[in-house]
């Protein structure tokens, strides 16, 4: 009797047990979590966020962005790129007056020509701001509509310097342009030792089409060392380089003329109060100035530092105090030219 009483008392307590602590073997019980219902596709009108050249789809994974490459290969003239990134597949876009379909894993590479907009551009702007071309792109994007855009403002004087060297070979002349030349006052010089091109203009233009010279700088011969002496010291070395200057008509892709302009560099700084001897760059400059026949831009008047000058600086820094605004001698600022153009953005 007692070994009875035991077992039913033992399983009297398993079954407690496993009231309140036991997991439950029926998946039908309801203890499962409700699976998560599919995402709703995104509707609505399409919202661009634009930074520079880049933009994106507020709330997806499609984004794009436009270069101007220095030397399209496969095209010519000026070209933008339009490039667009994880749109969905099928969607259209029309770029450059051409349609094409995004295919799945793929961007989307498309180019439009900007030929016709170059001649009256600014040169001014051209070298040192973002040009407004206003190329329109229009996407069709899958369920949410069509969407609009323009390019936005780009840098294109490297494009334009590459495009000008053609007046080597042939005339590099743009849509729009006057037939009348007007008067020989304008060089654009480029520099063509490098993939990429930097562009400067010299005279009196002031758009493309005022251009009527290219001249091409490029390096001539091997570079050459120059040893400066030092005092207790090796001899400090400066390569210097040659370069040959090739002018040529862009509107007639004739030769004109060409010289070399040997390397300059000066050991010593010039003595005090006297006027530094010209640059390379500088004499470029003079000689196309001259072939041109007008006259050089003056050099900015600076008013050069006095003795007093000298001597209220070093009583300053003798007593140890902070100098006033105004007591330090003036710099002589760089003689101002045009700024480079950038490579491919």
């Amino acid at each position: 009797m007692r070994h009875i009483w035991f077992s039913a008392l033992s399983a009297l307590i398993v079954s407690s047990a496993c009231i309140s602590g036991c997991k439950s073997n029926d998946k039908s019980a309801g203890t499962q979590p409700a699976p998560s219902a599919s995402a709703a596709p995104k509707t609505g009108p399409l919202e661009v966020k634009w930074v520079g050249k880049r933009f994106s789809i507020e709330g997806e994974r499609a984004r794009g962005n436009f270069v101007v490459p220095s030397a399209p290969d496969g095209s010519t003239g000026l070209v933008v790129r339009s490039y667009l990134y994880d749109f969905p597949p099928g969607t259209k876009a029309t770029f450059g007056g051409k349609t094409e379909a995004v295919q799945e894993g793929k961007p989307l590479v498309q180019g439009a020509e900007f030929l016709d907009k170059i001649a009256t551009l600014s040169l001014d702007d051209v070298q040192r701001k973002r040009v407004e071309l206003d190329l329109p792109l229009t996407v069709q994007y899958p369920g949410r509509g069509e969407l609009k855009l323009k390019t936005p403002p780009l840098r294109i004087a490297h494009a334009i310097a590459h495009d000008l060297t053609r007046a080597e070979k042939e005339p590099a002349i743009y849509k729009g342009e006057k037939a009348e030349a007007g008067p020989l006052d304008t060089v654009a010089v480029i520099r063509v030792r490098s993939r990429s091109r930097r562009m400067r203009i010299l005279g009196n233009g002031k758009t493309v089409a005022d251009i009527d010279w290219v001249a091409l700088e490029r390096t001539h011969g091997e570079p050459r060392n120059l040893d400066c002496p030092r005092e207790g010291a090796k001899p400090r070395v400066i390569k210097l380089t040659d370069l040959e200057i090739a002018i040529f008509d862009r509107r007639t892709g004739k030769p004109v003329e060409s010289k070399v302009f040997p390397g300059k560099a000066q050991c010593a700084p010039p003595a005090k109060g006297a006027k530094p001897p010209k640059t390379q760059r500088q004499d470029v400059d003079t000689w196309l100035y001259s072939k041109l026949g007008i006259p050089e831009p003056p050099e900015p008047a600076v008013k050069p530092p006095t003795d007093a000058d000298d001597d209220h600086e070093r009583a300053e820094r003798l007593k140890g105090a902070p100098l006033k605004p105004g007591s330090l001698r003036p710099q002589r600022p760089a003689t101002p030219r045009a700024a480079d153009a950038p490579d491919e953005e």
